[in-house]
């Protein structure tokens, strides 16, 4: 039988096992809209604006769920942190818990991502650098995902 006790204990544990699962599949839903952008050729993809916007979405889709996990991590960790995505980065890697090269490849493909969104070129920008915009946001997530996880098995 529960205690009152184990229920709370149960609904944290339930609470926080979402928190990761919804994470996980906005992060793949996100990823899924930049893919769409690998299937057309570079002509095909500058033409379409439905498509660019597709991947623009999935772009910042995967950003923003990336800033979230390095929001938990912070919080895990028990570190300050300033309120910017760049922020966060350096607070981590400054504490060990992110590797510079990834902080460095991470904080690259974000800046390239925010002078795209400006460019005339948005299109010919986001369609050359696609794959490295994935593999690089996608590492990220991965590997913060993997310390919070590391962090929660602690505490």
């Amino acid at each position: 039988m529960f205690t009152p006790k184990t229920l709370v204990s149960l609904k944290t544990v339930q609470r926080k096992k979402l928190l990761t699962l919804n994470r996980e599949n906005a992060f793949w839903d996100a990823y899924r809209r930049i893919e769409l952008g690998l299937s057309f050729s570079e002509e095909e993809f500058e033409k379409r604006e439905d498509v660019i916007k597709t991947v623009e979405s999935g772009i910042e889709g995967c950003i923003n769920v990336l800033e979230i996990s390095l929001e938990e991590l912070v919080k895990k960790a028990n570190i300050s942190s300033g309120t910017g995505f760049e922020e966060k980065l350096w607070t981590l890697a400054k504490a060990g818990l992110l590797p510079p090269l990834l902080l460095n490849d991470t904080l690259d493909v974000y800046r390239y991502v925010k002078n795209a969104q400006k460019s005339q070129k948005r299109a010919l920008m986001y369609y050359t650098a696609l794959v490295r915009i994935m593999e690089v946001i996608e590492a990220c997530w991965k590997y913060v995902e993997k310390e919070i996880a590391r962090f929660s098995q602690l505490n």
